[in-house]
């Protein structure tokens, strides 16, 4: 789904039944990391999303002056969900790099939580 402000409010009827979470965070916008973190933990501090796996890419890794990944986790306050199984790549869309090994944790996640919570 998109991220768009007004696309927000449509996230919540697609949370039922989601088995696994792939957050895009831009790492090149500064400014928008805090915002980001919030429309992320809104996300997962609902009923449906307990546990739910979460992969986040880092994406524009490539742009001088984006966010390393680590300080990334940090500010999206990811070391804090211990409960929840989650991960962070870097990733560059335009050139594909860091796209499959995001895709890969997330089946990797789900496949998992879902043999957990059969």
């Amino acid at each position: 789904m998109g991220g768009q402000e007004r696309m927000r409010p449509l996230w919540r009827m697609y949370l039922r039944g989601t088995d696994g979470v792939l957050f895009v965070v831009d790492s090149a916008d500064r400014d928008r990391i805090p915002e980001a973190r919030e429309e992320l933990l809104r996300i997962l501090d609902t009923p449906e999303m307990k546990n739910v796996p979460l992969v986040v890419i880092a994406n524009k890794q490539d742009l001088p002056g984006s966010i390393d990944c680590k300080e990334l986790g940090k500010r999206l306050q990811l070391p804090q969900m211990s409960t929840r199984p989650w991960v962070l790549h870097g990733a560059c869309a335009t050139t594909g790099e860091g796209i499959c090994e995001s895709m890969e944790s997330l089946a990797k996640m789900v496949k998992e939580y879902k043999s957990k919570n059969k």
